[in-house]
């Protein structure tokens, strides 16, 4: 193998490995900074949607249509379905929710996902209630199992675990979110954020802003960003910088073999001119000088073979005069006998 080959793959394997441990680094950064961006989104949207919707409560109160007290300490009534369903989890009437459904906060929910990409966004109260949900889970129920419930019970009957029924995606209207996360996010009297698992399995960071009535806290803005959203912008940003990475790679060991070809070129010379006179019959070639051009280790060598050379032409005019050397060999033999 050819010493530029040699030490240029040397090189190329180097600056590749430490091009791959920036290019970690650098996709790290960049999915960090996806993720911040993403719930900075979510924290704009979800103060909005509860501006929006501080508002149409503000306005059912001052328009006698609701009332302040019902809104903070609400009745719930269960909803009983036709053909008495049983729908899990329950879903619940309130005295204002009717205001909810015909106040235009369905279409600002709707908006304010469609226009982020959010999974869910979304007005709750302090028990968890959302009294409206977004169109796309205002079906009617019809009675299956929840996605946990589902799981459980086809992995008992075949061991295959089942994905979510109609109602977990279609129905979730006018029901309670009693996990400890919504609850929290439900509760908290300050913008923030927290990581969720919804219950489709979808992991999920839950942005969320208070909502208050009449200066008192009713519930937050939720506003779900999908992990999924993440890791999609993640699996692309990897992908981009392994082409880059592999284009890079071609590059520099394209550019790392032409530059230690170039330089390595007076040490391939001066190989060629050192074999030349080990073997060479001609004089000749002991008269030509090996000049050094370089001030380095190989115009070093370069001086070193020409002084050598002028040895070999000395020993050979000593030792050799008059007669006729045709192998340079001859002259060899007799070098240790005539520098005695």
């Amino acid at each position: 193998m050819k010493l530029s080959i040699s030490i240029s793959s040397c090189l190329a394997v180097s600056l590749v490995a430490s091009l791959a441990i920036v290019g970690v680094a650098v996709d790290r950064l960049e999915s960090e900074q996806i993720k911040q961006r993403l719930i900075a989104e979510g924290v704009t949207a979800a103060a909005a949607g509860a501006a929006a919707y501080e508002q149409i409560l503000a306005l059912g109160v001052t328009s006698k249509q609701l009332s302040a007290e019902e809104l903070l300490r609400p009745n719930y009534i269960p909803i009983k379905w036709p053909g008495d369903i049983k729908v899990t989890p329950p879903r619940y009437r309130v005295g204002w929710d009717t205001w909810t459904d015909a106040s235009g906060i369905a279409q600002i929910q709707d908006a304010i996902k469609t226009a982020g990409a959010f999974s869910y966004a979304s007005g709750m109260n302090l028990d968890g209630y959302v009294p409206t949900p977004h169109a796309a889970y205002n079906e009617p129920p019809v009675g299956d199992l929840p996605c946990t419930d589902m799981a459980t019970a086809a992995s008992a009957a075949m061991g295959i675990p089942e994905k979510c029924g109609h109602d977990a995606l279609h129905s979730r209207q006018k029901q309670k979110y009693l996990g400890q996360e919504q609850l929290q996010a439900a509760r908290s009297e300050t913008a923030g954020w927290l990581p969720y698992t919804r219950n489709t399995g979808q992991e999920a960071i839950d942005v969320f802003s208070p909502i208050s009535v009449g200066g008192q806290h009713w519930g937050s803005f939720r506003v779900g960003v999908l992990l999924d959203e993440v890791d999609a912008h993640h699996r692309a940003l990897t992908i981009g910088l392994l082409f880059l990475l592999g284009a890079c790679s071609l590059a520099l060991v394209a550019v790392l073999y032409v530059v230690t070809d170039w330089k390595l070129a007076p040490l391939t010379l001066l190989a060629r001119q050192a074999a030349d006179l080990s073997q060479t019959s001609d004089p000749d070639v002991l008269r030509t000088p090996i000049t050094a051009t370089s001030k380095n280790e190989v115009g070093d060598m370069a001086r070193s073979i020409n002084l050598l050379r002028k040895s070999l032409q000395s020993a050979m005019s000593r030792i050799g005069e008059g007669e006729d050397y045709n192998d340079m060999s001859v002259v060899y033999d007799r070098v240790p006998k005539a520098t005695k």
